[in-house]
């Protein structure tokens, strides 16, 4: 029986430790892939020269317009913040053919450009385990997740 606790102990400890690693994988993803949309965002506004006295071209503080969603949210600009996410995660050991990977999940916009601009980063992996049941772990999958936002001011 003291076995079997200590089994138990170290199993959940193993499982707080591969969520934690996904959780920061995560956060870190999700924070490359906002960086790209923060330098979207600059060179967007340089290069339509819309900079006003109350809102500087370089200013990211601004609310953002239809034109600038119309941009932002195209699928190239998608694409370029999924494919950062993606070489982060792998940066981070979590490789997308890995067959542990189940889902990596990346939403982006996350929000509406009222609250500001938002990604989302999921990740779920497969986990070994012979107390899957016991700890309440749903078809063996652990979840780490982030959202990282750009506020409005």
């Amino acid at each position: 029986v003291l076995l079997f606790l200590v089994l138990v102990v170290v199993e959940i400890f193993r499982i707080f430790l591969i969520q934690n690693e996904l959780n920061r994988a995560a956060e870190s993803a999700g924070k490359s892939g906002l960086v790209l949309v923060g330098d979207q965002i600059m060179a967007y506004e340089r290069g339509s020269g819309e900079g006003t006295e109350s809102h500087p071209q370089s200013s990211m503080s601004r609310m953002f317009t239809s034109e600038d969603a119309g941009y932002l949210f195209s699928p190239p600009v998608q694409t370029q913040v999924a494919g950062e996410v993606l070489i982060s995660l792998e940066r981070n050991g979590i490789q997308s053919h890995d067959p542990k990977v189940e889902t990596i999940k990346i939403e982006y916009p996350a929000s509406n450009l009222q609250t500001g601009l938002a990604l989302r980063v999921q990740i779920e992996i497969k986990m070994d385990s012979l107390f899957n049941d016991l700890l309440l772990l749903e078809d063996g999958v652990i979840t780490g997740q982030s959202l990282q936002s750009i506020p409005h001011r």
